[in-house]
C-alpha cells in the first residue's frame, strides 16, 4: 500500500516575498536592464511581469528585440521608478504629494493595479482647500472620477478659494470646466466676473492672447446678473472688455438686461445655480387681506421657508395688484392708489393717486398696460410708462390709448402677456374666456376654455418670456403657447398637479417658477390637497412644491386673500451640459418641452 504525504509550507509565501525583496538590490541573476531617465535599473523579467501586465504582454508577444537588453522606458524618470521597485520586489509603495501624480502615472502606464488604486486613496485623503486647484490640473488626465470629485469639491468650496493667486495659472479649457459647473457656489456674479478679468490681465505672454478668450468665459457665468455698479465700473472700463467686440456686445447686452426689467423674467442665464444678487432674490412677494380694510406686504423665503411681514396699509378695496422693477415693489389697491416700496431699504419711496389705475393690468417691459374703462362691453386698452407713474402728479398720468377689445372690465380675472400679445382672463357665464389683444397690430380675438371660473375669482397663471401656464383649483395644469405651425396660439391641458376628488377645492394665492420647481402658494384654511403628485415638465420645472402661507400667520382671512403671488429673480429654465473642448466653448441648451394631450383651441388673430 503506498503512503502519501502532502504538506503545505505556511511561510512559503512570507519567505518568498523576503527572497524576491533580496534580488532587488542584487543584480547577479538580471536578465534585462530598464532605463527609466538617466538611471538604469538592472531587473529580472519573470518579478517584472509578474506585477505589471504591460511587462508581461510586451514579453509574452516576444516585443523585447532589446538593444543590449535594455528597456527604455518613456516619461518615468529614475526617482519614480525606484519607488516602482520597491512595490514589485517588496510589496511597499510610499505616496508624498509631491510624488503622487508620478507614481500614479507610471503606474497606469505600466499597468500595476494595485499602486494605482493606492493612488486614488491617497488623492482622496489629502485633498484639501490648499492643494484642490493644483490637484484638478494634475488629475485631469488621470481618473475622471477623481476629476468629478475634484471640480465639485472646488465648486463647493469656490467662495473659500476665489482669492487665490492660483487661478491665474489655469488655462482657459480647466478655468471654463470649474466656472460652468452647476454646483458653483458664488454669492455674486461680480466676484466671478472679476475672477475672469484678472486671469486675463495676468496672461504669461502666450500666443494667442487670453484675452480672445474672454467673451467665451464670461458666457459661461451668469453675467445678467451682476450689479449695475460693476457693469458700468471695472467691467466696462476694462482695457480687454473695451478692445473685444464679443465682450463689448455682451456688455451692452447686460446694460439692455438692467434697464428693462420684464427682461429679468425673460432671458435665463447660462447653466449654473442660482446665485444671490440681492436681498429680493429667490423671495415670493404676497399681498394678503387682513381685518378691518388691512392689508399687508409679505415675503417667503424660498431658501429657508421663513416669513416676514414688510409692510401694513389700509385699503378700502378687495383687489390689490402689484409688479416689480428695479428692486422695487410697486403695489395699486382698487382706488387708484399706487406705492412703491424700496424692499432693501424697508422703506415706502413714494406714493401717487391716479383713477385709471383702479383697472386691470400688467407690466410688460417698460409699461404698464391698463385694461378697461368700466363703462362699456368695449373696454379701452391703454398704457403708460412705469418710471412716470411718480414722474407726474397725482391725477396727471400720460396715458396712450391703444384700442378696445370686447370684454368687460367687471369680468376680468387676470391680466398677463406672451411677448407682443395680451392675455386678459375674463368670467363668461360658467366658465373663463380668454382674450388675445396684439399689442402690435392691436386687434383682439375672444376664446373660450375649458376650466371654470376659481373661488378666489382670480386665474393664476405663471409667465416665462414665450409661454403663460395655468394652474387650477383642481389641480389641473395648463400651457398657453404660440402655435408652432401658422398663426395664434394653442391651449394644451399638460398635467394634473394633485388629485382633489372628494374634497373641497383650494383656495389659491398664486405661483411662481423658481429653480426648477413649481412653488404654489395657499393662503386658505380649506384643506390643502390630499394628493401631490410626483409631477414635472420637461424644460419647466422638475418637482411641485405647496407652500400653505397660513401656517406663517394665522390672522388671514381665506374669503378675502389677494390671489397673486409677484417673484423677483429670472425662473431658471432647464439646461443641459455640453461637454466641454480645449479652447472651445460651453454653450447651454435649454431641454425642449414635451407636450401632452391635445391641442383644445387655436386662436387665429
Amino acid at each position: 500500500m503506498d503512503v502519501t504525504g502532502h504538506f503545505i509550507d505556511e511561510s512559503f509565501a512570507t519567505d518568498m516575498m523576503k527572497s524576491l525583496a533580496a534580488y532587488k538590490d542584487n543584480h547577479a541573476l538580471s536578465d534585462v536592464t530598464v532605463v527609466a531617465g538617466t538611471t538604469e535599473f538592472p531587473c529580472h523579467r519573470i518579478i517584472l511581469a509578474a506585477k505589471s501586465e504591460s511587462f508581461r504582454l510586451q514579453w509574452d508577444k516576444k516585443e523585447d528585440k532589446l538593444n543590449d537588453g535594455k528597456v527604455q522606458l518613456e516619461k518615468i524618470d529614475g526617482d519614480t521608478f525606484s519607488n516602482i521597485l520597491n512595490y514589485i520586489y517588496c510589496g511597499e509603495i510610499t505616496f508624498t504629494e509631491d510624488n503622487l501624480w508620478d507614481i500614479w502615472h507610471a503606474a497606469r502606464m505600466l499597468k500595476i493595479y494595485f499602486v494605482t488604486e493606492k493612488s486614488k486613496e491617497f488623492f482622496n485623503k489629502t485633498l484639501s482647500l490648499d492643494n484642490c486647484l493644483d490637484y484638478f490640473c494634475q488629475v485631469k488626465h488621470l481618473d475622471k472620477k477623481c476629476l468629478q470629485l475634484t471640480l465639485d469639491f472646488i465648486q463647493d468650496n469656490f467662495l473659500k478659494l476665489l482669492h487665490l493667486e492660483k487661478f491665474n495659472s489655469l488655462k482657459v479649457d480647466e478655468l471654463m470646466c470649474l466656472i460652468s459647473g452647476e454646483r458653483l457656489n458664488v454669492e455674486h456674479e461680480d466676484d466671478l466676473i472679476e475672477l475672469l478679468l484678472k486671469w486675463a490681465e495676468n496672461d504669461p505672454c502666450t500666443s494667442p492672447s487670453r484675452s480672445q478668450y474672454l467673451a467665451d468665459l464670461i458666457e459661461c457665468t451668469r453675467y445678467f446678473l451682476v450689479s449695475k455698479s460693476f457693469l458700468f465700473g471695472k467691467f466696462w472700463c476694462n482695457p480687454h472688455i473695451l478692445s473685444n467686440d464679443r465682450c463689448k456686445a455682451l456688455a451692452i447686452k447686460m446694460i439692455w438686461y438692467h434697464s428693462h426689467s420684464y427682461l429679468h423674467q425673460e432671458w435665463c442665464p447660462p447653466a449654473a445655480v442660482h446665485r444671490v444678487t440681492s436681498e429680493m432674490f429667490n423671495l415670493l412677494f404676497t399681498l394678503k387681506a387682513k381685518s378691518n380694510k388691512k392689508f399687508e406686504l409679505d415675503f417667503i423665503s424660498l431658501q429657508n421657508q421663513t416669513y416676514r411681514i414688510s409692510f401694513e396699509f389700509n385699503c378700502s378695496a378687495s383687489t390689490l395688484r402689484a409688479f416689480c422693477q428695479d428692486e422695487k415693489v410697486y403695489v395699486c389697491d382698487g382706488d387708484g392708489n399706487i406705492m412703491c416700496y424700496w424692499f432693501e431699504m424697508d422703506r415706502l419711496s413714494a406714493k401717487r393717486q391716479h383713477e385709471i389705475l383702479k383697472s386691470p393690468f400688467c407690466a410688460v417691459g417698460d409699461y404698464l398696460y391698463i385694461c378697461g374703462n368700466g363703462e362699456s362691453s368695449k373696454a379701452t386698452v391703454s398704457r403708460v410708462r412705469i418710471h412716470s407713474l411718480f414722474s407726474s402728479k397725482d391725477g396727471e398720468l400720460p396715458v396712450q390709448h391703444i384700442g378696445l377689445s370686447d370684454f368687460n372690465e367687471k369680468s376680468i380675472l387676470n391680466v398677463t402677456s406672451i411677448e407682443n400679445t395680451l392675455l386678459i382672463f375674463c368670467k363668461s357665464q360658467d366658465k373663463v374666456a380668454i382674450t388675445f389683444f396684439d399689442l402690435i397690430h392691436r386687434t383682439s380675438t375672444v376664446v373660450p376654455t375649458e376650466f371654470g371660473p376659481p373661488s378666489t375669482n382670480h386665474v393664476t397663471t405663471v409667465r416665462t418670456d414665450s409661454e403663460v401656464f395655468v394652474v387650477e383649483e383642481s389641480g389641473d395644469f395648463w400651457r398657453i403657447r404660440r402655435c408652432q405651425r401658422g398663426k395664434g396660439f394653442e391651449l394644451v391641458h399638460e398635467l394634473i398637479l394633485w388629485d382633489q376628488a372628494g374634497q373641497n377645492q383650494v383656495q389659491l394665492c398664486g405661483a411662481a417658477l423658481v429653480n426648477d420647481e413649481l412653488n404654489v402658494v395657499l393662503f386658505s384654511k380649506q384643506p390643502r390637497p390630499d394628493s401631490l403628485t410626483n409631477a414635472s415638465l420637461a424644460g419647466v420645472f422638475d418637482k411641485v412644491k405647496l407652500i400653505d402661507a397660513t401656517s406663517f400667520d394665522s390672522d388671514c382671512r381665506a374669503d378675502n386673500i389677494f390671489p397673486g403671488v409677484i417673484h423677483i429673480a429670472a425662473p431658471k429654465t432647464k439646461f443641459v451640459q455640453k461637454e466641454y473642448k480645449a479652447h472651445g466653448k460651453v454653450t447651454p441648451s435649454a431641454v425642449p418641452a414635451v407636450p401632452r394631450g391635445v391641442p383644445l383651441t387655436l386662436v387665429q388673430n
